[in-house]
């Protein structure tokens, strides 16, 4: 049964990576939701010091964990505000991203408007300055093609029971061959 139930979960991954389009299924890992894996992105790879890049239409699973960090004096957190349209510009990112961003968190779709961000362009822009982009695809997994190895995404988290019309208590980090992050858990 549990050999049973391994290949349930390598067939899911292999899936999951399908969906993406990316190569390495051992690159998805499988959450408890999309909050646990946006948790296990920024705080795997945040450290004392850092800068976090991201906007005002962000996710309470990301606004309340980068609150915390700031709150205790960790790391600093750079708002980018969008155009009048509500879209974020390439431009704008390129003027703010520093030699301290270790990370820049965009949700490609807001959970408010729906309005659809563009994050091939900004993924370019963290592609020349080195800097990791974290995508929140909880709005447009399932609905939306994602091509996170095209955008320049270094991490892509998604829960399953939205547009993947998958059970309740599910979710997915994707996360780029050769990144790797530092555990929530320790032991066991």
């Amino acid at each position: 049964l549990a050999l049973r139930a391994g290949r349930v979960v390598e067939h899911c991954r292999e899936e999951a990576a399908r969906l993406l389009g990316v190569h390495h299924p051992e690159r998805i890992l499988f959450t408890a939701n999309c909050t646990e894996a946006l948790n296990l992105a920024i705080s795997g790879t945040l450290r004392r010091g850092d800068e976090v890049i991201c906007s005002y239409a962000e996710h309470n699973a990301v606004m309340r964990l980068l609150d915390r960090y700031v709150s205790r004096g960790e790391i600093t957190v750079h708002m980018l505000a969008p155009d009048e349209r509500g879209i974020l510009s390439p431009a704008s990112l390129r003027r703010v991203i520093s030699r301290k961003t270790a990370l820049v968190i965009i949700a490609h779709a807001s959970n408010v408007t729906g309005l659809i961000q563009p994050i091939a362009q900004l993924g370019a822009v963290c592609r020349e300055r080195g800097v990791p982009l974290l995508v929140d695809a909880a709005q447009t997994a399932g609905h939306v093609p994602l091509k996170p190895g095209k955008w320049g995404c270094t991490m892509l988290a998604m829960p399953g029971h939205k547009g993947l019309l998958g059970p309740h208590g599910t979710g997915a980090l994707w996360v780029r061959n050769g990144v790797t992050l530092a555990p929530l858990r320790q032991g066991g």
